[in-house]
Order: C-alpha cells, then structure tokens, then sequence
C-alpha cells in the first residue's frame, strides 16, 4: 500500500528509513522492497528516491502488535 500524503507533523516522529525497517524486520532491503511492491507494507513516497515507513502502521500491517 502506497501512501503519497505526506504524513502530519505530529507522525514525523516515528517515520523509518528502508534500512531502520529492514533491521527491525530481521530481514533484507531486497526483502523489503518486494514485500513494498506485493503492498505487503505501508510506505509514504516522500520523493522518487525517499520512502518512510510509519513504525506503527509498519507492526500492524505484518501483526506484530504484542497486545493481542
């Protein structure tokens, strides 16, 4: 799923880069970005070469959440 919005101000704070996801993940770029292209994983197109990922959109769409 790609989000073009730009996220508000008060999200900005929990955005990660490619490389930050990836090691949160446990997994690699090459991983992440075919996990991005299948719409597996929440990203926000910030430029044609800048992507973000919203921590909390990132745990809840691979159900990660720990309170379940």
């Amino acid at each position: 799923m790609i989000v073009n919005e730009r996220p508000s101000h008060a999200q900005s704070h929990d955005l990660l880069t490619k490389d930050e996801v990836a090691d949160l993940l446990r997994v690699s770029r090459r991983t992440l970005n075919r996990w991005m292209a299948q719409g597996r994983i929440p990203f926000f197109r910030l430029s044609p070469g800048t992507v973000r990922f919203s921590h909390a959109e990132v745990v809840t769409a691979l159900g990660l959440n720990k309170n379940d």
